[in-house]
Order: structure tokens, then sequence, then C-alpha cells
């Protein structure tokens, strides 16, 4: 395994790791507010959880925030962890629009260098891309296994199996 690829790996543990502390955090939260007063359902649309600074870290929502950077693909609902800076890193969410379950990371500029999409109606895609345009994309979306090489120009560079189509 390249170097590279190790250090991403580590880093996609430990925001994995961050994410269940901070689900854990509001399902602790969400509890001490339950032994206080005895309810049976909580019910919202977003809750926020923000730092000793006062900088929001994660958001929670029936319809997640835009990041900074410009509107959302699509509209959806999920879990979006942010840096100390209170720019994007990440999250989880389902999308209004395809249903799609999408799980990214992103880099201090709030661009996606990890992205992980499950497609209700066409299999599993996992996209590793880097700034400088390179990436690989591995998905099952045609009902078959595929990886996919691109160039710092986004183009084709290799598919696999041979012959395969290029992504659209």
């Amino acid at each position: 395994m390249s170097q590279s690829l190790a250090t991403e790996v580590k880093h996609l543990r430990m925001m994995v790791w961050g994410l269940a502390g901070v689900v854990a955090l509001l399902v602790a939260l969400l509890l001490m507010g339950a032994a206080e007063r005895p309810a049976q359902e909580l019910t919202v649309r977003k809750i926020t959880v923000v730092d000793g600074d006062g900088v929001v870290r994660a958001v929670l929502a029936g319809r997640v925030p835009d990041p900074t950077s410009g509107p959302r693909v699509a509209p959806g609902g999920g879990l979006i962890i942010y840096g100390p800076d209170g720019k994007e890193r990440g999250g989880y969410m389902t999308s209004d629009m395809s249903g799609e379950a999408v799980l990214t990371l992103d880099d201090a500029l709030e661009r996606e260098v990890f992205k992980v999409t499950a497609n209700p109606d066409a299999g599993a895609s996992l996209f590793l891309p880097h700034q400088s345009g390179a990436a690989i994309a591995m998905t099952t979306y045609r009902g078959e296994p595929e990886i996919h090489f691109f160039g710092p120009d986004q183009q084709p560079r290799l598919a696999l199996p041979e012959g395969t189509p290029p992504l659209r």
C-alpha cells in the first residue's frame, strides 16, 4: 500500500471515529435531557454542536446547510462536520433528490477528497479525487465491478476491466 494511500486510510479512520464520537455525544446529551424529564421522544429539525469558542463543529439536521463554498449539489438531511475554522470537512447525508446516501471527507478548502455513494437503484461508488484533478473511482453502478483512473487533466487514463466505458 502506498504511503499516501495509507495516510488517507488513517485519516478516514480518524474521521469515522470522530463522527462516531459526535453521534455518541449527541446521544448522551439526549439521554441526559431525558433523565431530567421523562420524554419518550424528541423531535427537532436541527441540532448544532459548538466548541468552547462557539465555532460550529457539527450539525445534525433534517435539511443540512450549504457549505460556505456554495450551494449543495442536492438538498438532504444528515450529519455535517466542521473544522476549527468553521468550514465543512465532510459528513453523512441522504439526498432528497436521488435517495442516495453519501459519506464525504473534505480538505481544509472544502474540496471533497473522499466520497462514498450508495445509490438505491445502482449499487455503490467510491471516489478518491486529488486537488490536482487526478482521481480513482471504484463502482458497481452498472452491475459489475469497475475501477477507473483519471489523470490530473481529469481525462480517463485506465479503466478495468479493459473496454469498460468511461464514467459519466
